[in-house]
């Protein structure tokens, strides 16, 4: 409906860059609230209560808002420009260095994935050593995480996007749409087409230019 065109809008770190991709008009910022004029929103969780306190800041006062944290046992309160920093040992359960900087590159690669052999050379250690530090520190191989990385990302683009499957398996890193499939149904239980079904995001249209491009980029058939 193009009511938060133009302005500044927070959202939890997981929905981020699919808001960027899908919404450009809209500023997805890394803090945990944005406040503009009536429209509100913040990043889930926590946050929802520090945006509440702003607002009751703004009508009511500070002193009003620290007796209200201090009923709440919240002992610090924080600002809507306060950043989102979930760090990644916290999202993922670990602290080995050359697993989290593996995960990285995966996020930073997912339309067109990069081999294993590539990313272990990367990381400076060979195929076999970084399996085996994924299966000790996650109970997954490497190649087991990168693709449900990118099913998780195709997943939020069935159900939340316009992007035809076919462009949906091409910025998942999927060689094709019917391998989307396999892979979706043995990971979700349902096909993506099925799932879409059950998300009404209106008309959808094709992606455009951009999905044009990873298409012909990767080749993939539809």
């Amino acid at each position: 409906a193009g009511l938060l065109d133009g302005r500044n809008c927070a959202a939890h770190w997981e929905n981020t860059p699919r808001l960027r991709e899908d919404f450009p008009r809209i500023t997805v910022t890394d803090s945990i609230f944005e406040l503009h004029d009536r429209l509100f929103t913040c990043a889930g969780g926590a946050a929802g209560t520090h945006l509440m306190l702003a607002l009751i800041e703004q009508q009511l006062g500070e002193g009003l808002v620290a007796d209200i944290a201090t009923r709440m046992v919240i002992d610090q309160i924080r600002n809507g420009d306060d950043n989102l920093n979930v760090k990644p040992h916290v999202r993922y359960g670990t602290w080995n260095r050359k697993v989290l900087d593996a995960i990285a590159l995966m996020n930073d690669n997912i339309s067109e994935p990069l081999p294993m052999r590539s990313l272990a050379d990367v990381m400076g250690v060979s195929a076999r050593c970084l399996e085996r530090q994924f299966k000790s520190e996650l109970g997954v191989t490497p190649n087991t995480f990168y693709r449900n990385i990118r099913l998780s990302r195709a997943r939020q683009l069935v159900r939340y996007s316009a992007h035809s499957l076919c462009e949906v398996a091409a910025f998942s890193g999927f060689g094709s749409s019917k391998t989307m499939k396999l892979n979706y149904e043995a990971q979700y239980g349902i096909s993506p087409r099925e799932e879409r079904k059950k998300y009404d995001v209106g008309e959808r249209q094709s992606a455009g230019p951009a999905a044009a491009k990873i298409l012909h980029d990767v080749g993939a058939p539809c």
